[in-house]
């Protein structure tokens, strides 16, 4: 098996690899927005189940990935103190894309905006304990994949901005389900894929994900 493993060609690794990562949650989302769109697509239970296929999936992967010599330090996932101030500063710019992006909008489309009613996405309450897990597990498991696989996979056969496309398409397929305001995902992927193209580190963008995370789902405990 390692053989054949070792023998898979590049195109063929990616493929398994994001499809793995990515490809239910991207049928999901698209589940989601044609038939049960303004429903919650967030509980309780459907954080568990989150928890436990990233956990799984993300181990899978990362072992198919050693197989392929594929290593932490090769994604930038070597941790330092300072990771923690400038991930706060990545979630900062981050959130004023984001702002810009709807501003931006709201002054060139405003009846188009303004006529957006955003989904109830989460339904029901939350516990605190399952917050922290997924403001923990989701973030490593999308950004390790997203910006260390995706980025690292793509930029070396093509251009910076192509890999970041990439990981940015797929980043806004995955969140399908939230409808015409997925759109405001771009600005975040494009702030977090660019911050991990110019330094290759990827501690700072998984700790902005977490920020991000958290805030938007600790007012439901």
């Amino acid at each position: 098996m390692k053989t054949s493993i070792a023998g898979l060609g590049p195109k063929t690794e990616f493929a398994i690899v994001t499809g793995v990562a990515f490809g239910l949650f991207i049928l999901n989302g698209a589940r989601h927005l044609l038939f049960a769109y303004g429903r919650p697509a967030i509980t309780a239970s459907h954080l568990h189940g989150l928890i436990i296929f990233e956990v799984v999936t993300f181990s899978g992967l990362c072992w198919f990935l050693r197989k392929r010599n594929w290593t932490a330090e090769r994604v930038g996932a070597t941790a330092s103190v300072s990771d923690v101030l400038v991930g706060v500063g990545v979630g900062v710019m981050a959130y004023v894309a984001f702002l810009a992006t709807w501003m931006l909008a709201a002054l060139s489309m405003p009846g188009a905006v303004a006529s957006l009613s955003a989904p109830t996405l989460v339904g029901g309450r939350l516990d605190l304990l399952t917050v922290l897990l997924v403001s923990i597990v989701n973030p490593v498991f999308e950004e390790t994949f997203l910006c260390g696989y995706v980025v690292t996979a793509l930029a070396p056969g093509r251009s910076a901005a192509t890999a970041v496309s990439v990981s940015v398409g797929i980043r806004v397929l995955c969140h399908l389900y939230q409808g015409p305001l997925a759109v405001g995902i771009v600005p975040v992927g494009l702030v977090f894929a660019w911050y991990y193209v110019r330094t290759l580190r990827l501690w700072p963008v998984v700790i902005a994900h977490a920020i991000f995370d958290f805030v938007a789902l600790v007012g439901y405990t």
